[in-house]
């Protein structure tokens, strides 16, 4: 049997990729131990830099939020102009 959807293959729903979470594990641990130096350089940034790069570092830490569609009617209502004086 070739191809297709088995039965029982591929990795478990909600099971974690092994290699992904090494790569995390030891990303983890290199930021952990150079805070004081990450500290140090942002530090050094003038305000503008500083707002950018923790706007950059932000969509890694915080959910992004999903865009809404709103329907609106924006058209004026009518005004009958002959009765103002």
């Amino acid at each position: 049997m070739k191809g297709g959807k088995r039965p029982g293959a591929g990795r478990p729903k909600g099971s974690k990729n092994k290699t992904n979470e090494k790569i995390r594990e030891h990303f983890e641990k290199l930021l952990v131990d150079n805070l004081k130096k990450m500290q140090d350089d942002l530090d050094k940034l003038d305000h503008n830099q500083r707002l950018q790069y923790m706007a950059l570092l932000g969509k890694y830490v915080l959910p992004t939020m999903k865009a809404i569609e709103v329907t609106a009617n924006l058209e004026s209502p009518e005004v009958d102009m002959t009765e103002w004086k």
